[in-house]
Parts: C-alpha cells; sequence; structure tokens
C-alpha cells in the first residue's frame, strides 16, 4: 500500500501528512461519513467535514461558509488562537474514486486562511 497521502498548503506552509488525511464514504469498504478532511501544520489546523445532514456527491463544487454555516463544518485554529463562525469557501475542484482536490480561502476572529489541498485515495485500486 502506497505511503504517498498527498498534501495540503496552509498560509504558506506545504504539509505532507504522515497518515491519511481523508474518510470518505465513497472510498471506504465500510460506513463512514460524507467526507471529512484534516490539514494539519505546525502554526495552523484546517478540517472540515460535512455538515449531519448534508450531501457531499463526487464531482466539483464551491461550499459556502456564513458565519459557520454552511454544508460543510469547519473547525480551524491559527496559532494558538481556535477561529469561529467561518465565512468564506472551500471550492472543491477534483473528487472522484481515486483523487479530492481543492482550494479555501476563509476567515474568522479578523484572520483569514488560504490554502489548498491535493489528496489521492489512500488504498483505492
Amino acid at each position: 500500500m502506497s505511503t504517498d497521502f498527498g498534501s495540503c498548503e496552509l498560509d504558506g506552509e506545504k504539509i505532507v501528512p504522515d497518515k491519511n488525511p481523508v474518510v470518505t464514504k465513497y472510498w471506504a469498504r465500510d460506513e463512514a461519513m460524507a467526507l471529512s478532511v484534516n490539514c494539519i501544520g505546525k502554526t495552523g489546523r484546517l478540517s472540515f467535514s460535512a455538515s449531519p445532514n448534508a450531501t457531499v456527491p463526487f464531482g466539483p463544487k464551491t461550499y459556502k461558509l456564513d458565519a459557520g454555516r454552511g454544508e460543510l463544518v469547519v473547525f480551524a485554529r491559527a496559532k494558538d488562537k481556535q477561529l469561529t463562525a467561518m465565512t468564506g469557501t472551500i471550492d472543491v475542484t477534483a473528487f472522484d474514486a481515486k483523487h479530492l482536490a481543492g482550494s479555501f480561502e476563509l476567515s474568522a476572529n479578523k484572520v483569514t486562511m488560504t490554502g489548498n489541498f491535493d489528496f489521492p485515495c489512500h488504498g483505492c485500486q
């Protein structure tokens, strides 16, 4: 099995995870959530997942957040500050049976987070 988990960039820091950063029912053999992604760096963290009643289909889509409300739930930290009620977009440019990629621009508490992600399906044939 490959140890290439892809990468993400968070405010200029390139992050290469040492474990699988993506969980999705589309790539799992058992029941899993629609989508969950983690980009965890030294000075920041961005995690997002599908809201409990949201459907996250394969394919490109722009997810908009308005003060924390939207189809995705976002958890973010910048340095030691937890960011709440995020506003902005997560733009999924590729999501298929073997690949998830996109970019984000989010803000809260007078802090803006920008970056991108590019993750292969780990364990897919």
